[in-house]
């Protein structure tokens, strides 16, 4: 490990430790999408059953595969994912990666903003 930002499907180097700050973050103006990172750009697209209750997306299985409305891929909670069963966004751009995942069963864990509020997803 050498402390670098590598792109995480290239792993070219994109930051060289040296150039982060204090804490290890990346310096501004490429900062800007960490702080702009939204997790709704994740789930697949789902028609609701009840618009009053959010949790009322049924899920189709293809293949006993989780798919959305529109025939992508998710996880059990809706997240799209890849055939690694990584979360990309909704252009298929690795955000997270399966093995982070490991300690929670699989799962996304709760996301909290920066007030220490929870993300109603």
């Amino acid at each position: 490990m050498t402390g670098n930002v590598v792109h995480n499907q290239t792993l070219a180097v994109v930051f060289q430790a040296k150039d982060l700050d204090e804490r290890g973050n990346i310096p501004m103006p490429f900062a800007i999408e960490k702080y702009n990172f939204n997790p709704f750009d994740l789930l697949g697209t789902f028609f609701y059953d009840d618009v009053e209750d959010p949790l009322s997306f049924v899920k189709s299985q293809r293949g006993g595969r989780y798919i959305d409305e529109l025939g992508r891929q998710v996880s059990l909670q809706g997240f799209l994912i890849d055939a690694q069963n990584s979360i990309v966004n909704k252009k298929g751009v690795k955000r997270f990666d399966h093995k982070q995942f490991r300690q929670f069963g699989g799962l996304m864990p709760k996301l909290y903003n920066y007030y220490g509020k929870t993300f109603e997803l």
